[in-house]
């Protein structure tokens, strides 16, 4: 029973064994990744966002980020600008041309406007 048993294991062993056994399993796509995650991300074209109604003042805007060797790191910028609350920030992926010189508008508050114009009507 025992011979039996020895020849039925050897007999799976090397029906099992493989013709190089110091080929990879995984296909040379696979080779590099470190886990079985996934990575489903796609190229970023824009994101809003919406404020809530208490916001008056822009302080500032960072972004976070991953870096090529896997640090994190941030980008702040101060802005310190009057905003719309009604309106979303919108932040987008695109390139800037290299002919166009023309300096960034940013959208102007109403109450900016109105003591401008007072002040333009208040001048002799």
């Amino acid at each position: 029973m025992q011979k039996i048993l020895w020849l039925f294991l050897s007999l799976a062993v090397i029906l099992e064994a493989r013709e190089n056994p110091f080929e990879t399993n995984m296909s040379p796509q696979d080779v590099g990744q470190t886990t079985q995650i996934k990575e489903e991300r796609t190229d970023f074209v824009n994101a809003s966002l919406t404020l809530p109604s208490s916001a008056r003042i822009l302080k500032s805007a960072s972004v976070t980020f991953q870096n090529l060797d896997g640090s994190i790191s941030e980008e702040v910028v101060g802005i310190e600008k009057n905003i719309d609350w009604h309106l979303p920030l919108i932040l987008s992926n695109a390139k800037a041309d290299a002919n166009a010189s023309s300096p960034i508008v940013l959208p102007v508050n109403v109450s900016d406007s109105k003591k401008s114009a007072e002040k333009k009507s208040t001048c002799p």
